[in-house]
């Protein structure tokens, strides 16, 4: 099961575009797409108060790939997360987006970031619409702790997308946008290299695997040979006693009852 899973993993990182690909995660109406359309200083992606974004969108510029994906527990039925989470292994960075008018992470949002961490994928915490309030210092410590778990803090960054997207340069140097960019263009080469060492690291794992089923096939293939070995051996004391009988008894119909019955 492992093995397979292995190679399907390994498939995947292979048929990964050359581009980074950067998949923007969070929860319904928690400014996703408006951060997007930010990063990419094009309106792009749709934005809407009510669930716009229920299929994956993405956009290439330059040398990044940009995904939105629909908002997490926005739908009862699950398929709007369904849909987003095939997206998490071929990410090559997680921008977690979380609005600071909801105040602290929610449950469910603490368990994304944290199977994330676990999984090793490289995720950004990503505060929006701080235009919309002051006490940013307070709530920025509330969710450090929140996210105790990881040994490595999470790198968070606070913006306004609205701001960016302003006619006014003064205002537009205000929101934060570019500090992102920035660290994307920071680690860009280091996260391509990532992907590198992760299709090593698979290909050493899978031919591993291989190696240990074809050891075990051959452990049993010795074990197999063995038994038929000693099957024929026995068949032929069997056919030897069979023909010391027929001398024994010059041919006569008679035969000692334990003689087997498949020689007739």
């Amino acid at each position: 099961m492992k093995l397979n899973e292995n190679i399907e993993q390994l498939r995947e990182l292979i048929s990964r575009p050359s581009q980074l690909q950067i998949a923007v995660y969070g929860k319904y109406n928690h400014g996703k797409s408006s951060l997007l359309n930010a990063l990419v200083k094009k309106d792009i992606f749709k934005t809407a108060d009510i669930r716009e974004t229920v299929k994956i969108q993405s956009y290439t510029n330059k040398d990044i790939t940009w995904i939105d994906t629909p908002g997490l527990d926005a739908d009862v039925k699950e398929s709007d997360d369904r849909e987003a989470n095939r997206l998490l292994s071929s990410s090559d960075l997680l921008l977690f987006v979380h609005s600071v008018n909801e105040g602290e992470l929610d449950g469910k949002e603490v368990l994304f970031v944290k199977e994330q961490y676990k999984n090793s994928k490289n995720i950004v915490l990503v505060l929006t619409q701080i235009d919309k309030t002051d006490s940013l210092d307070n709530l920025k410590n509330i969710i450090e702790k929140q996210l105790i778990f990881m040994t490595k803090p999470i790198e968070i960054v606070m913006l306004s997308s609205k701001r960016e997207l302003h006619s006014n340069p003064k205002i537009r140097e205000k929101s934060n946008v570019n500090i992102l960019l920035e660290m994307v263009e920071k680690n860009k080469d280091k996260m391509l290299y990532k992907r590198e060492q992760e299709k090593s690291a698979l290909k050493r794992e899978i031919q591993k695997d291989i190696d240990i089923k074809l050891l075990k096939l051959n452990q049993n293939k010795r074990e197999l040979s063995k038994g038929l070995s000693i099957l024929k051996n026995e068949f032929l004391e069997d056919v030897d006693n069979v023909k010391e009988c027929r001398i024994a008894y010059k041919g006569e119909a008679y035969l000692p009852a334990h003689t087997p019955a498949y020689v007739w």
